[in-house]
């Protein structure tokens, strides 16, 4: 098994339940509010431990309880914190969250100290870019950061997944040494100018990125699972047909899983039906990280998906 680091966002999440979301203008009454662990960073960080690999993480928490919470959350889900800084400028990361009735989910992030993250971070904790064989980065973080990351991965030769989440606009240079990129359907539409809710918009959306040099596109597409795309090859891997009841993190639990079966020899479609499979167990519980299998039960989810 290779090692994985992830470079990003750790946040409190602050979790209420409801019948649906607001509209515009509207107050309505909330269930109980629970605090969680979260970030994308975070969540893909755990992810990937729960499902076998050896991670470290860079990032920052605030000299705060949230923060000193949030530590110790990672720490103990298996997760090496030594390259996370605690910054007494700033507090933790918050993001305010409410879950429907249907599961789906209306999300405000607050960076605080994931706002702070820079090149000095990454700089001083060079001997993991050198150890690890993955590095794994979103968009909760600054954009100078993610450039210097890739960069740094890139002379140490360590391969990249890019979740380009939130969506902001990527460098043309960037997604040339990416070497795995992972949006969901919103996120490609926004990188491409096409729209994926279509086989000839996807493909058309494929053939933009990889004109832009990306060698493995995969494009989440909630229920109906994972377009991957080569240079070679395209296919749709299906989602497993599960109930829903809260699908916060479910593309974080994805991406993470698939992290960590690649980093165990795993080929690239059966990585990706690895990692839809962690996502179906994550969407049937509550909260994030909470909901996050381990890798026993993936195993024994697709196991039993291959008996029926």
């Amino acid at each position: 098994m290779g090692k994985l680091l992830v470079v990003g966002s750790i946040n409190m999440d602050l979790v209420v339940r409801v019948e649906r979301i607001p509209r515009e203008g509207e107050t309505i009454p909330g269930g109980n509010l629970t605090f969680i662990p979260g970030g994308k960073g975070a969540n893909q960080a755990v992810a990937g431990a729960l499902a076998g690999a050896e991670v470290s993480m860079i990032g920052r928490v605030g000299d705060d309880d949230n923060g000193r919470k949030l530590l110790n959350n990672l720490k103990t889900n298996g997760v090496k914190t030594g390259g996370i800084r605690i910054d007494d400028s700033v507090s933790s990361g918050l993001a305010l969250i409410s879950v429907d009735c249907n599961g789906q989910n209306s999300i405000i992030v607050v960076a605080g100290a994931n706002g702070m993250v820079a090149g000095e971070d990454l700089k001083e904790n060079e001997d993991l870019f050198h150890e690890s064989d993955i590095l794994l980065l979103q968009h909760e973080i600054p954009q100078e950061a993610i450039e210097v990351a890739v960069l740094m991965a890139n002379v140490h030769g360590t391969k990249v997944i890019l979740n380009p989440a939130p969506y902001r606009m990527v460098p043309k240079k960037l997604l040339g040494m990416t070497d795995y990129l992972i949006p969901n359907e919103t996120e490609c539409a926004e990188l491409t100018g096409y729209n994926v809710d279509s086989e000839e918009g996807m493909n058309k959306a494929a053939d933009y990125l990889l004109n832009l040099g990306v060698d493995n596109l995969l494009i989440t597409l909630g229920k109906r699972g994972v377009f991957i795309v080569t240079k070679t090859s395209r296919q749709l891997i299906p989602a497993f047909s599960v109930k829903a009841v809260d699908t916060t993190a479910a593309g974080d639990t994805f991406i993470g899983s698939f992290a960590a079966r690649l980093l165990a020899g795993g080929q690239l479609h059966e990585a990706a039906r690895y990692g839809c499979a962690a996502a179906a167990l994550s969407v049937q519980r509550f909260g994030a990280q909470t909901s996050m299998p381990y890798k026993q039960e993936i195993e024994a989810f697709l196991d039993k998906a291959a008996r029926n």
